[in-house]
């Protein structure tokens, strides 16, 4: 689809501290009318150009807090992951750049953390991670994490010898995008929510179970012929049972066993019952 000329919906803050490149390769990506979204003709190009800026960005992470501060995550790049189920060119750099975007932010600084609290690395440091934990939030759309699944389902599919290297590269990309948002850790004051409510990490989890990605993630961490995976996958299950006490996984365990323990009980007592009853018939038939 043509993205119509207008494009309103940029906030303007964003878009004042914006280099003019910048700027022009955002407003490239296209626009949202309200119900839908409109690529612009130049996307892939822009797309690749973001790609390109993040490579060259400053120690304090400049471009990539401009970036989040306009939003780009949730307005533009997933509303045309979503819309891109038939470009899979633009869809694989568009997960290329997720996964650039969602990184760990020490990562982002050196692979260290700023030393001294009051420092403006710090600052910028804080403000990296209050984008992640915003875009965390934003993947907790289904419909954004339905992609992913199946993009990772059509290539789990493949035998291990069909897949040519982009195969393998989007697979890798897709296992490292869930990490990325499970190694975001929550802000309980960003969040704001009671006893009841459910997190967002159990959002993003609970979306891996209903668009099936936990099987898929289960059949790479467990096939043979799909090792090369299982360092990903172990670190993906250990991020989801992050937040959880040992104690709760503990209890949980013993009364699931405990439970299928009744229920094997219980089959073996009807077993008997109906052998019983099949012998007095018997009995009474002679």
């Amino acid at each position: 689809q043509h993205r119509p000329k207008a494009r309103p919906s940029k906030p303007s803050l964003a878009v004042s501290v914006m280099s003019s490149e910048l700027l022009a390769t955002y407003s490239g990506l296209g626009t949202h009318d309200g119900e839908a979204y409109f690529k612009g003709e130049e996307c892939l190009a822009c797309v690749k150009d973001l790609i390109r800026a993040l490579r060259s960005d400053d120690s304090r992470c400049e471009i990539r807090r401009q970036l989040g501060l306009a939003g780009i995550l949730q307005k533009d790049l997933l509303p045309i992951l979503v819309s891109s189920s038939d470009d899979a060119l633009l869809r694989n750099d568009v997960i290329r750049l997720l996964v650039n975007l969602t990184q760990p932010a020490y990562l982002c600084f050196g692979s260290a953390y700023p030393q001294h609290k009051e420092s403006d690395t710090m600052k910028c440091f804080m403000e990296v991670n209050h984008y992640l934990r915003a875009y965390k939030e934003a993947f907790t759309d289904e419909s954004v994490m339905n992609v992913l699944g199946s993009v990772l389902a059509e290539l789990c599919q493949k035998d291990w010898e069909d897949r040519d290297d982009d195969d393998i590269v989007v697979i890798e990309r897709i296992l490292l995008l869930i990490r990325n948002l499970l190694h975001i850790t929550p802000e309980p004051q960003e969040e704001k929510r009671t006893e009841d409510d459910v997190s967002v990490h159990d959002q993003i989890i609970w979306n891996l179970h209903v668009n099936g990605i936990d099987e898929l993630l289960l059949f790479l961490g467990s096939n043979p012929e799909e090792t090369q995976w299982c360092m990903h996958v172990l670190e993906i299950v250990f991020l989801m049972l992050r937040e959880q006490l040992p104690s709760a996984l503990a209890r949980t365990g013993k009364g699931r066993t405990a439970e299928e323990k009744k229920r094997d009980e219980d089959a073996v007592d009807e077993a008997l019952a109906r052998e019983r009853a099949r012998r007095v018939k018997a009995q009474s038939l002679r």
